[in-house]
């Protein structure tokens, strides 16, 4: 079930967990497939939903600073982060392997142990909660797919539907694919997280609890009806 995969982030194992990025400002590959804009705006729609989310703004901060936290069925756990997007180097504040608290600084761009390639999983999964709209932009190895206008995995709300498939060859968890389920202002309302790429298990959650830092905006808070499943940002601070 998703949110105890979630929940296994307390052994450094998470889902959706991704590797591709190096850097913020990676630019399009010719493996990244973009698909059309609407009729109001011609640019393709993962351009749309990263600009909704300002993009443009990204490229202003020297660091972002973040707890990831999850409650599920009356756990919770938590971890801090702080990255600094232009040069890769992370600081992480929690627990390791052996369930020890720790603080650990490091570079992306630099070879890493197993040991810090654990402790990265769970970066890499954390930051894609925090930012998967500019990685629609920032990531190559990916395929785009519009689905036109569908309902929502939660109530009865329609909106258009983009299925992002990422490549089976690369990342911590290869061939990975979220359907989006846009607002009229190209912001996720709702997605649906499919693990490695397999439609039979879909894995729902709400995008909700925008706040805006300094020009970007962020969705802090992700649930399912009633709460069962519980995922949040807090203590975000951004440094230009």
């Amino acid at each position: 079930m998703f949110y105890a995969i979630v929940l296994s982030l307390l052994i450094f194992s998470s889902s959706p967990v991704r590797s591709y990025f190096s850097n913020y400002d990676i630019s399009r590959s010719s493996d990244q497939e973009e698909i059309s804009g609407s009729n109001e705006n011609s640019a393709p729609l993962n351009k749309q939903i990263a600009a909704a989310y300002g993009i443009d703004s990204f490229s202003n901060i020297k660091s972002i600073t973040y707890t990831f936290n999850v409650e599920f069925n009356g756990k919770k756990f938590s971890r801090k982060w702080q990255w600094n997007p232009k040069t890769n180097d992370i600081t992480y504040w929690g627990k390791d392997s052996a369930n020890k608290e720790i603080t650990l600084s490091y570079n992306r761009n630099k070879p890493m142990d197993d040991a810090t390639k654990k402790i990265d999983a769970g970066f890499i999964n954390d930051n894609y909660w925090l930012l998967f709209p500019f990685h629609l932009v920032w990531d190559a190895n990916v395929k785009f797919t519009d689905e036109g206008v569908k309902k929502f995995p939660f109530g009865n709300e329609k909106g258009r539907a983009l299925m992002v498939k990422y490549s089976d060859k690369v990342g911590y968890t290869p061939g990975d694919a979220f359907e989006l389920f846009l607002g009229k202002d190209n912001m996720i309302k709702q997605w649906i997280y499919f693990h490695k790429g397999n439609l039979s298990n879909p894995r729902p959650a709400m995008w909700q609890g925008n706040k805006n830092f300094d020009g970007v905006i962020i969705s802090t808070l992700h649930t399912t009806p009633a709460n069962k499943f519980k995922l949040w940002f807090s203590d975000v601070k951004v440094t230009e």
